[in-house]
């Protein structure tokens, strides 16, 4: 099993992803949200199932010593000085246990026109980073999911209800594998506090 102070810091720091996504949505739909995800849990037996996810799931690298890589490979392939500190001074990224988030005023500006007062190159160099991260995914083998519906799903739980009507995973375009959602994952922030305790619970099991 992988270091679970590690682990917790995962499902916090995914949290706040969720959570900073979730304030864009009206308080009524959260509410409504917030219902229905209670009801899934009960049904399905959610925050288990996705807690088992989180155990096994191969997470894309937000770490601050890939950004800083990031950073000196745009400075190395275009003559650059661009530093780290320029970023958390200009609020352009945040720190979550040692995990570097994008707010979402910037995300907002990285996929759309470009409202961000900065060097050409910080918000070039921003872009890429975020691109290469859209592009990769949370990866979960066919198996392991298999696995963690047949002991932890509870009635009529299965990997299709799990991507299709859920949506908190989807299967990959040519693969038998599968990749954990996030950003359209809103169970891990109205469940975050189960699913937290039933990490801690999990411990010994792998």
């Amino acid at each position: 099993m992988q270091d679970i102070h590690i682990i917790k810091q995962r499902i916090e720091a995914l949290s706040f992803q969720i959570k900073n996504i979730s304030k864009s949505r009206s308080d009524n739909v959260n509410e409504d949200f917030k219902r229905c995800a209670i009801d899934k849990n009960y049904r399905y037996n959610l925050a288990e199932v996705i807690a088992n996810i989180i155990i096994k799931v191969n997470f894309v690298d937000n770490s601050i010593t890939r950004f800083q890589k990031v950073i000196d490979d745009y400075n190395n392939q275009h003559s650059t000085t661009l530093n780290y500190k320029y970023f958390i001074d200009n609020c352009l990224i945040r720190e979550i246990l040692g995990n570097v988030i994008i707010p979402k005023v910037v995300v907002f500006s990285l996929i759309n026109t470009n409202v961000l007062e900065i060097d050409t190159d910080y918000y070039d160099c921003l872009q890429g980073y975020y691109n290469d991260c859209q592009n990769r995914k949370n990866l979960i083998t066919s198996h392991d999911i298999c696995d963690i519906v047949t002991k932890f799903g509870r009635g009529l739980l299965s990997i299709s209800l799990l991507c299709n009507e859920l949506y908190i995973i989807e299967q990959l375009d040519g693969s038998d594998d599968f990749a954990f959602r996030i950003e359209h994952n809103s169970y891990l922030y109205f469940l975050s506090n189960e699913i937290s305790a039933r990490i801690l619970m999990l411990q010994g099991m792998y």
